[in-house]
């Protein structure tokens, strides 16, 4: 600004321009050598010989001292000076001027001598002198001139009083030159004052008068304007900015970055983010690092952590100051952390760490770190950098609550509970923080929890329970912490604690109280499930009463589908209900069939876990319940009964579980228990297979001592007949049926069957005496109903009758005397006490009551056909009503227990209603 003041000042220096004495008001030569001398002066003038026009007057001056011109020659004199800068010497020559008029003549050049000797008092004074002689432009001239001069001479003292007074007298001075030619010099020099005195906006008003008046430097004054507006209208000056960011000169680039700062000032982050672009574009390339470093702060500000990664690693690779090189890695490395980019992070964080190893940053950069890993699971080096950060004793890591809080909370996490304890309840002693009290006594409780959970010594267990006992009631102190639910939450792992630890009725206290505030529903119904259980549990555990937990226990299992506790629900109800079945010495049945129920369920779960004499016991149960089913009525069929199909198929699988397993000693008992289920089912091959695996073991490990051979042969012989494979069936018990044991049940019902099975074979034509293998049937049946056994009845009352029709059919068909001998002799055998065989049938009579049932219809049966037959041939009707009434009473009764017994009374029947009587 000064070389500026100086160009407009020079105007004003006014030399005189020498021409003839009498051309000049200034010389009045009075001889024709004063003459001859001024047109010397004026020569060497013209000539630009100042150093000798200056010597002749300074000589004259001294030989001449009282000359008329003497007033004349000082002007020209201080003129010389003035030409020369010599301004000091300039002033001493106007000093010397006496007359007045000369004065006023060179009172511009001598003004502008002191303004340029900044001798700014006297050059006041001066102009205030001057100003009262003169008028117009001149005048303009010397108001603009002393306004400087007050300015200036503000600047040069440190009196505030008298610093605003000469302030504003100046401003008065300029303010009175905007409507003549000086007022662009006199808005500049405004501008300042008005920035002196912190009146921006009209210093900004200046400015943009300037800018309006003078295109040349529009952008200059513009720029200069949104400089001042930025501190009174920010959205002033950056519509100031913009337009000259619009234009191409210079001030474009400076007004781009000024633009960049002032929009980042007024937290314009997103303007940024647009118009970052353009703005770099512009900028000059010495302003690029920190251009590049605000882009990379609004990116932060705005939360976008990977652009401001970006920018900020871009202002980096250029020079930055040290205080932005700082806040760019703490930037950077807040970044990183956000990003996950372990990379920058650890790259800013060492640059950090080597350049400013003592900064107040250093303990959150270290605790950045140490989160960034921690965050990452990378629990070993997180903790290395945590116990380094406390090593360096920082007073952040004494005091700073969340860095105590991630610390102890990184402990939990490595399994260093103890220490993640105490560092929580250090946590407690300092903090105020409610929530984070809250949290580090939720803490304290989980990482007891978490040591039960790693821990498998019972001694130590029940140390670790009792601790957790005792956080959970110190927890519960301070109860308006927590909300109700997580209250109740807490009671129920203590309750849960006090049960573990035997504590039942303590621990059935709390649960009762739980199950009556949950009206409130603060559980989901997983917990009340295991509520309701540990109920029964404590119940049990104190008063053994089964009925109550049964209860409980079910109330468990219906409120949750998925609990898992499922499995040992159910065997726990197994236990209960197996000890109520056996309780007073009375077996209840219904009990044994809840006990099987809760077994099989809890097999479903796990297969593994139950015990092999349960298993065995259970499908023992199943089996025998179906079994007892087919058995109590002839009729009955296994499809006709759900419950019997469930448990059919539930006896099935856990039979092929067993059969699945290692164990090798049972695998006879379970296959054929097996294959009878499959019969049931109508599942012919597999039933056939497995018992053929066992036949497969008969022929070729006979040594070995099988159990029930007799039975497998039995079954696998009335599957094929089943299959229609009736030769098949034949085959295998004429291989067998000769080392079969002689009092084995199943021989005799072998017998028959094979028997019937030949007998099926016979043609009709060959039903003759000479038939050997008729002979070979008759002969067999006849063995079966001697051999009589009553615990192996029909079979042996089948025989007979059987024996009975194939002698008969052979012999003659209508032969009623053979048929009422054979009968005779068959009630005979049956009912003869003479022989130990027969006694010991009679007397089983009396001890197996269903075989006697099915002894007493048969031989109603016998009794029937024998009236029958004596009606046939004496042709009395009395004894065909008889039999009638007979095989009626068999039928309504409901005598009838086995198909070949209804199948004979049927054919009677039919046999009386067909019979032709004769009339008598």
């Amino acid at each position: 600004m000064k070389d500026f003041f100086t160009k407009i000042l020079l105007l004003f220096v006014c030399m005189l321009s020498f021409g003839y004495a009498d051309e000049n008001p200034l010389f009045n030569p009075q001889t024709q050598e004063e003459a001859l001398f001024l047109r010397r002066i004026a020569e060497f003038w013209q000539d630009e010989e100042f150093e000798i026009a200056k010597y002749q007057i300074e000589n004259y001056i001294s030989e001449h001292p009282k000359s008329d011109m003497i007033d004349s020659l000082y002007a020209i004199l201080g003129n010389i000076h003035m030409n020369e800068k010599s301004y000091s010497k300039a002033v001493a020559a106007f000093e010397n001027i006496k007359d007045e008029d000369v004065k006023d003549k060179i009172g511009v050049n001598l003004l502008a001598s002191l303004y340029h000797l900044k001798w700014h008092l006297r050059l006041i004074d001066e102009c205030d002198y001057y100003i009262t002689r003169v008028d117009g432009e001149l005048k303009d001239k010397i108001t603009y001139l002393r306004a400087i001069s007050l300015y200036n001479r503000s600047l040069e003292i440190e009196d505030q009083n008298e610093i605003n007074a000469l302030i504003v007298e100046s401003k008065d001075g300029f303010e009175a030159l905007v409507d003549t030619k000086f007022e662009n010099q006199a808005r500049e020099y405004l501008s300042q004052i008005h920035k002196t005195l912190n009146d921006f906006e009209k210093a900004s008003d200046c400015y943009m008068h300037l800018a309006n008046s003078d295109p040349t430097k529009k952008d200059e004054y513009l720029f200069s304007a949104a400089l001042l507006q930025a501190h009174f209208d920010k959205e002033r000056a950056l519509q100031t900015f913009n337009e000259i960011t619009k234009g191409t000169s210079l001030k474009s680039k400076d007004a781009a970055y000024n633009k960049l700062l002032l929009l980042y000032e007024m937290k314009r982050f997103s303007d940024i983010s647009l118009e970052k672009d353009t703005l770099l574009n512009l900028i000059e390339k010495d302003k690029k690092s920190l251009a590049y470093f605000f882009i990379g702060r609004s990116f932060f500000k705005q939360k976008d952590y990977e652009n401001s990664l970006f920018h900020l690693e871009k202002a980096l690779s250029f020079d930055l100051e040290s205080q932005e090189t700082k806040l760019s890695h703490i930037m950077l490395m807040q970044s990183a952390f956000h990003l996950n980019d372990f990379d920058v992070f650890n790259r800013s964080f060492d640059e950090f760490v080597l350049n400013y190893p003592n900064d107040e940053k250093l303990f959150e950069s270290l605790f950045a770190k140490a989160m960034l890993n921690k965050n990452n699971e990378k629990y070993d080096e997180s903790l290395k950098i945590f116990e380094n950060i406390i090593s360096q004793d920082f007073d952040e890591a004494k005091y700073l609550e969340n860095f105590l809080f991630e610390y102890a909370n990184l402990l939990f996490l490595t399994n260093n509970t103890k220490k993640s304890k105490d560092t929580f309840k250090e946590l407690i002693t300092i903090s105020e923080n409610k929530d984070l009290i809250k949290t580090s006594l939720q803490y304290i409780v989980n990482a007891s929890i978490k040591d039960l959970q790693n821990e498998t010594s019972e001694s130590k267990l029940v140390l670790i329970r009792q601790t957790l006992v005792n956080e959970i009631e110190s927890l519960l102190e301070t109860e308006e912490l927590f909300e109700k639910d997580e209250i109740s939450e807490f009671n129920f792992t203590l309750a849960k604690t006090h049960f573990d630890l035997e504590n039942f009725e303590d621990s059935l206290t709390i649960l009762q109280t739980l199950l009556e505030e949950d009206k409130k529903s603060y559980f989901s119904n997983d917990n009340l499930s295991e509520i309701n259980l540990l109920i029964g549990f404590c119940i049990r555990n104190t008063t053994n009463d089964l009925d109550e937990f049964i209860r409980f226990a079910n109330v468990s299992l219906d409120l949750s589908n998925d609990s898992k506790h499922k499995f040992i629900t159910y065997i726990n109800l197994f236990n209960s209900h197996l000890e109520l079945a056996k309780k007073d010495d009375v077996i209840d049945d219904e009990q044994l069939e809840k006990a099987a129920f809760n077994l099989f369920n809890a097999f479903s779960i796990a297969k593994s876990k139950i015990n092999k004499n349960n298993l065995i016991w259970l499908s023992d149960f199943l089996s025998n319940k179906v079994s007892s089913y087919i058995s109590e009525y002839y009729k009955n069929t296994l499809f006709a009964n759900k419950k019997m199909v469930a448990y059919s198929k539930n006896a099935s699988i856990i039979y092929t579980e067993l059969l699945n397993s290692e164990d090798t000693e049972n695998v006879e008992e379970f296959s054929i228990k097996l294959a009878y289920l499959y019969t049931l089912q109508d599942n012919l091959d597999d039933a056939a297979s497995l018992l053929e695996k066992l036949i497969h073991n008969y022929r070729f490990y006979p040594e070995n001592p099988f159990k029930a051979p007799e039975q497998a042969i039995f079954e696998l012989a009335k599957i094929y007949e089943k299959q229609n494979l009736k030769e098949k069936a034949i085959s295998l018990y004429e291989e067998f049926i000769q080392i079969f044991k002689k009092e084995n049940r199943f021989k005799s019902q072998s017998l028959l069957h094979l028997s019937r099975l030949w007998l099926s074979n016979v043609a009709k034509e060959d039903f003759v005496v000479s038939n050997k293998e008729l002979e070979k049937i008759i002969s067999t049946l006849k063995t079966v109903s001697f051999q009589k056994i009553f615990e192996n009845e029909p079979t042996h009352l089948e025989a007979a009758l059987d024996y009975v029709d194939v002698v008969c059919y052979m012999e003659n068909n209508e032969c009623y005397e053979k048929r009422l001998f054979l009968l005779g002799r068959l009630k005979e055998n049956f009912t003869s006490t003479e022989d130990v065989i027969s006694q010991d049938y009679q007397a089983m009579r009396e001890v197996l009551k269903d075989k006697e049932k099915i002894y007493s219809a048969y031989m109603l049966e016998v009794a029937a056909e024998k009236n029958i037959y004596l009606g046939f041939l004496e042709n009395d009707q009395k004894r065909i009503d008889k039999a009638r009434l007979q095989l009626t009473r068999l039928q309504e009764n409901e005598l009838i227990c086995t198909k070949y017994l209804e199948d004979r009374v049927n054919e009677h029947l039919k046999l009386i209603e067909e019979y032709p009587f004769e009339e008598k």
